[in-house]
């Protein structure tokens, strides 16, 4: 987009554990080709025009281990709507904060910022407008978003839950099952560090409120026997579905929270869908990942046809000890195997958004391709090890960015909104 940096992370879209110990090379008239990343910021007479890129992966003895081409097509900046759009972000717990919904309500709809790449001026449009049932946590905007979420949440009735607040936790596990009294959970939702935090449980069995305050007992899976929780609250089944009719209802939302229209849907969500998966069972989770998407697309689409979507890849991880912070020694739960179920799962949501069924009316936003994990997660000063007073900066969450690494998030997807909302 006119005026906007680009940065394509070559971490985030080469499959390699260390993608630093190849020679990678970008080759493009336009645009700078860094050791870590690709840029290039257009300039107002570059608008309409189109430029290839191809990336080259070299061996050591250079060899071309890989090439691929691409194409960087420059927009103008987005004027406003003939009409108001109204546009609803829905997500997880990466999103409930409100970070990088806020951060593109912010470039598209109000005009500050000093013009920076750190803060880029708004374009002050004044016919966008973000709605949703619920606020963000952290900045007060409109969208839908559960931490624990899941897609195929989204896609059906959904499942109850609770969140449990612990402490004293040494080591977690996803898909773990506890007990609390005569309920039965599954752990979805991991969201502790040093032993403190939370934890998001489904339901596996009949409902019965459980203590406010009291022990969770393990009956299988890995982690801890007990896990003491100090308090809980419940969640809520998917907002979209009628149980009446048994079907997505995009319509009866709409009307209850967003003025009677969704102009544009933007989905970015299905980290829960595949972090605990292991990487042999990856292709067929992300299948039913891309199932459950085109339920929500044609179910939006017959009830808004005149409707856009974007969805979302997913950033890769924590480079730097996050996931160890969050999960423990947990299979499926390192840097490089969720990087590579990342990659996979942007494979598979490009594809279905230039499926000729939806492409009409849906768009692919390449967060993960734009988003850098090196510095987009948190750290915390740590000796590097036991005997040293030497520090170093090590990972404390292995998915859930820092506000600068949201507003990345939020960068990506204002590129998207240029190609496809007029």
């Amino acid at each position: 987009v006119e005026g906007d940096t680009l940065q394509i992370f070559w971490r985030s879209i080469i499959g390699a554990s260390n993608p630093y110990i190849f020679d990678i090379v970008a080759i493009s008239s336009v645009g700078k080709s860094y050791p870590r990343y690709y840029t290039f910021t257009p300039t107002a007479a570059q608008v309409g025009q189109s430029y290839p890129i191809n990336i080259i992966v070299r061996g050591n003895d250079g060899r071309t281990i890989i090439s691929k081409q691409a194409t960087i097509r420059v927009r103008a900046k987005m004027t406003n709507p003939s009409a108001t759009k109204k546009v609803l972000c829905i997500g997880a717990s990466a999103t409930a904060g409100g970070i990088w919904p806020g951060e593109l309500l912010r470039r598209l709809a109000h005009s500050d910022g000093n013009g920076t790449s750190q803060n880029p001026t708004g374009l002050g449009l004044s016919n966008i407008t973000f709605v949703g049932r619920k606020t963000g946590t952290s900045n007060p905007v409109h969208l839908e978003a559960t931490g624990g979420w899941t897609v195929q949440s989204y896609a059906s009735k959904g499942e109850k839950a609770l969140r449990f607040q612990v402490k004293n936790v040494d080591t977690l596990s996803l898909g773990a099952i506890y007990t609390a009294g005569t309920n039965v959970f599954a752990i979805q939702e991991i969201n502790v560090t040093e032993g403190v935090g939370n934890i998001r449980c489904t339901l596996q069995s009949s409902y019965t409120a459980p203590a406010a305050s009291g022990t969770l007992t393990k009956t299988s899976g890995a982690g801890d026997a007990t896990i003491t929780y100090t308090s809980f609250r419940e969640e809520t089944f998917s907002p979209f579905w009628d149980e009446s009719t048994g079907k997505l209802d995009f319509t009866q939302y709409a009307n209850n929270y967003c003025g009677g229209r969704i102009d544009v849907m933007v989905w970015h969500c299905g980290v829960n869908d595949i972090a605990g998966v292991k990487l042999s069972y990856a292709a067929e989770t992300i299948s039913k990942v891309i199932a459950a998407f085109k339920d929500i697309l044609r179910a939006y689409h017959t009830q808004f046809p005149s409707g856009k979507v974007i969805i979302s890849s997913v950033p890769i991880g924590s480079v730097n000890g996050g996931f160890a912070a969050n999960y423990g020694a947990a299979e499926g739960l390192n840097y490089f195997e969720f990087t590579k179920k990342a990659q996979m799962y942007a494979q598979a949501l490009e594809a279905l958004c230039t499926d000729a069924e939806f492409s009409g009316f849906t768009a692919y936003s390449a967060v993960l391709e734009e988003f850098d994990a090196e510095y987009g997660y948190p750290t915390a000063k740590t000796p590097v090890n036991n005997r040293s007073e030497i520090q170093e900066d090590l990972g404390t969450n292995g998915v859930h960015p820092i506000t600068t690494g949201s507003y990345m998030v939020a960068d990506a997807i204002y590129r998207t909104m240029h190609a496809l909302v007029e």
